[in-house]
């Protein structure tokens, strides 16, 4: 095949392979059809295991081999501390599913989605090095569509099914607990910095900031709203980030405080439909929090507790996915510890923490120090605000901020281009 047909081909995949991803979040609300109240053990199951993600990372990975994707290859082609990072972190994995986990299909059912999550990566990333410019620009917007065809879907459901009660902290469409809603926060947050346009001289075109606004103020709005404190840190974060590497400081700056004011306004005058919800929430638990343990509610006691139940398996933990199983006696039942770091050690004790070591050191030393382009700035963002996020929530828990720290990874490995090259279109 030709360069030119090469090309050509990459242009025809690239908006297909777009929309899929982009439309993530309507997919997990569609296909389990996730609206009122009736809990069948097919919704149940989509909802409670973020099957809808996994699938797309399939589809993604089956179109892009029929397009060259070669997983041997890409495999191949990573630094040698990172291959033996997976290897290790596979033997571990496959030692606690066979020995130690309380729930082998469980365990086994996390594995699928692990080697989706491995695929998928290996897969965008080698896709992500031919798709020209002008789409890859693309990511971001139609990521931040995503996150406004969930909330309409969302608005759809509580216009026909009318939630009452606790349906609102627990019946949210894909969402298990309303405190997920964060996830999409911060996807649409930096799909905000992703979709602004720059000159060539590095500053921001104010005139083609709209769909940008739209999107951090909703980001900033669904984090506000729901009271989830977690998104609010992350995308504090990811904003001092973005305005840090960007020339055009005070316009961003500009941008992000508009998008604040406007949030807080819709959130102040929006009716509370549950206790979980409003502001009152968000300062009141803040305010009148007697120590730690109540203002992180009661994480830090879980953190303790499960710092013991570790020690019980340090080497090789208790199995992915089992924290539900074997986790301490005040958590069974809950999916996972609400700390990223104790998530990885528990479940594949030190083993995995070295494995996960080996497998970032690569990564982190081809970090780019140059970041020039919004779709850079926006990859940065999430990469940084979501490790930050993991360390007071299950962040890596869940298959879709996963998907998209996969995403944004790519995006930051990707070389730079010049601030020239990348402003010609404007």
């Amino acid at each position: 095949m030709s360069n030119m047909n090469k090309a050509t081909d990459a242009n025809n995949f690239m908006p297909a392979s777009i929309i899929l991803l982009g439309l993530t979040p309507a997919i997990m609300v569609l296909l389990p059809w996730d609206f009122g109240d009736e809990m069948t053990p097919y919704r149940g199951f989509m909802r409670g295991n973020s099957i809808p993600v996994t699938i797309i990372e399939l589809v993604f990975v089956l179109l892009a081999l029929a397009r060259g994707f070669s997983p041997a290859a890409s495999i191949a082609a990573l630094p040698g501390l990172t291959k033996a990072g997976l290897g290790l972190f596979a033997i571990t994995v496959a030692w606690t599913t066979i020995f130690i986990a309380e729930s082998s299909a469980t365990a086994v059912l996390g594995m699928i989605k692990l080697f989706a999550h491995l695929m998928f990566g290996l897969a965008f990333a080698q896709q992500l090095s031919i798709w020209p410019r002008q789409q890859r620009q693309r990511i971001w917007l139609v990521s931040g569509l995503g996150v406004v065809s969930y909330c309409l879907l969302w608005g759809t459901n509580i216009v026909f099914h009318h939630p009452t009660g606790d349906d609102w902290k627990w019946l949210v469409p894909t969402l298990t607990n309303i405190r997920w809603i964060g996830f999409f926060s911060l996807a649409g947050f930096c799909s905000g910095l992703g979709a602004l346009v720059l000159f060539c001289d590095g500053r921001i075109d104010r005139r083609r900031i709209t769909l940008s606004l739209v999107f951090c103020t909703l980001g900033c709005f669904l984090a506000v709203w729901t009271a989830s404190r977690g998104a609010i840190l992350a995308i504090l974060v990811a904003s001092l980030f973005a305005v840090f590497f960007t020339k055009d400081r005070k316009t961003l700056a500009v941008i992000i405080l508009v998008a604040f004011v406007i949030a807080l306004s819709l959130a102040a005058a929006l009716p509370v439909p549950h206790e979980a919800y409003g502001l009152e929430r968000l300062l009141g638990i803040t305010i009148h929090s007697s120590d730690l343990n109540e203002l992180s509610s009661s994480r830090v006691q879980i953190w303790q507790e499960t710092v013991k139940k570790i020690a019980v398996h340090p080497w090789a933990g208790w199995g992915i996915d089992q924290f539900r199983f074997a986790g301490p006696e005040m958590t069974l039942g809950i999916r996972h510890p609400h700390q990223s770091t104790l998530q990885l050690v528990f479940a594949t004790g030190v083993a995995g923490a070295v494995a996960i070591t080996l497998i970032a050191i690569p990564l982190i030393r081809n970090w780019p120090r140059n970041l020039v382009s919004p779709p850079h700035w926006a990859a940065g963002s999430y990469v940084i605000a979501g490790t930050v996020y993991g360390l007071y929530d299950g962040f890596f828990y869940y298959t879709y901020p996963v998907m998209i720290f996969l995403m944004a990874v790519a995006m930051m490995l990707k070389p730079a281009e010049p601030t020239g090259a990348y402003d010609k279109s404007d």
